[in-house]
């Protein structure tokens, strides 16, 4: 029992640790592109913090639990849109600037309503869909990477 209580204070502190380092580099990268720091989150700080659930959901797939795949991601966004949004809320005021509510939001509409009709219309997310999927995701970073260099991400 001490040696898990051990393991799970290590693992805890490692997150804090990484997260600020994360947040940290995140901003100093924005700031030396000189590009709003919005956009680093919605890429490169996405992806780093969403690596967890693609390895279970990969993992989960590959083992033939595709319930647990779904579910974790489904889960997981869910926790963060209102957990996590809501303690970060309380704690400080989230401002959201016009790029967030009139870029990020609607492509988050997007993806939920397309994951929404394939999996109402097929019950299950096959190749093509994933690979329709990943399409959508290309699309959207293409627009987080164009948008500011023409001047639209302000």
């Amino acid at each position: 029992m001490v040696r898990s209580i051990s393991m799970f204070a290590l693992g805890a502190g490692l997150i804090i640790a990484g997260s600020r380092v994360l947040v940290t580099s995140g901003q100093s990268v924005a700031a030396a592109l000189g590009i709003p720091s919005a956009i680093i989150g919605f890429s490169v700080v996405a992806i780093g913090t969403s690596l967890p659930e693609l390895v279970t959901g990969v993992s989960a797939a590959r083992k033939g639990v595709p319930d647990l795949s779904l579910g974790n991601i489904i889960g997981a966004n869910v926790l963060n849109l209102f957990l996590i949004v809501g303690v970060s809320g309380t704690i400080q005021p989230l401002e959201l600037d016009l790029f967030t509510q009139w870029y990020a939001f609607p492509w988050m509409a997007v993806f939920f309503g397309t994951l929404i009709f394939l999996v109402r219309r097929n019950g299950y997310v096959g190749r093509r869909a994933g690979l329709g999927l990943l399409g959508l995701y290309l699309a959207y970073l293409l627009g987080l990477v164009t948008l500011p260099a023409l001047g639209l991400a302000n």
